[in-house]
């Protein structure tokens, strides 16, 4: 069989050629997962489709845009904090009035920071929501209305230490706005 630039080899890890070029669409990036002790592919854009539950994971969606598109009701659960400082971003891709609801794995971790939100049908006011300790705020909750979930809306959260989510963002809501933040977790 010639080799047509995608036929493998044994080689070891070092003797790997870096990418000289930008991976495009349909490009894959094969890595070895410690945690689990096997190798995995993955969309080598960056970006990862949600598209219903799933539990996110440092080995699959650290360091990659992560974009929520679906009409079901949706929950994406983060790992534990613990100061890793990897970055989870979520940007909105499709309204859901169903309900998409990003939260903490357990009733320790909670968030640090501020998200802002526009009251974009009536006055365009721009309302600052910010995470303080005594709020234990744990789910975001966007309802694809007054709670934020439109196409465009973006969260990111950091891992900033133990117990703590570094949380920042914009959404966009409509009616009565009505903060997506909650200590819902137990």
């Amino acid at each position: 069989m010639a080799n047509d630039g995608r036929a493998l080899a044994y080689m070891d890890i070092t003797e790997i050629p870096t990418a000289t070029t930008t991976a495009a669409t349909g490009d894959w990036s094969v890595f070895f997962d410690t945690s689990t002790g096997s190798w995995s592919k993955e969309n080598a854009t960056g970006v990862i489709s949600l598209t219903a539950t799933d539990a996110i994971t440092a080995a699959e969606h650290a360091g990659r845009l992560l974009y929520v598109t679906g009409t079901a009701a949706a929950t994406y659960t983060l790992p534990a904090a613990g100061g890793t400082g990897d970055v989870y971003e979520f940007i909105i891709g499709e309204v859901n009035t169903n309900g998409t609801v990003i939260q903490v794995v357990n009733a320790t971790d909670e968030f640090a920071g501020t998200l802002f939100q526009t009251d974009v049908d009536t006055s365009d006011t721009l309302i600052s929501m910010p995470c303080l300790a005594a709020d234990n705020f744990d789910t975001v909750t966007l309802n694809g209305t007054t709670k934020g979930g439109i196409v465009g809306d973006t969260i990111r959260f950091v891992d900033g230490a133990a117990g703590a989510w570094v949380i920042s963002g914009h959404t966009n809501a409509s009616g009565t706005v009505a903060s997506p933040l909650s200590a819902a977790v137990s």
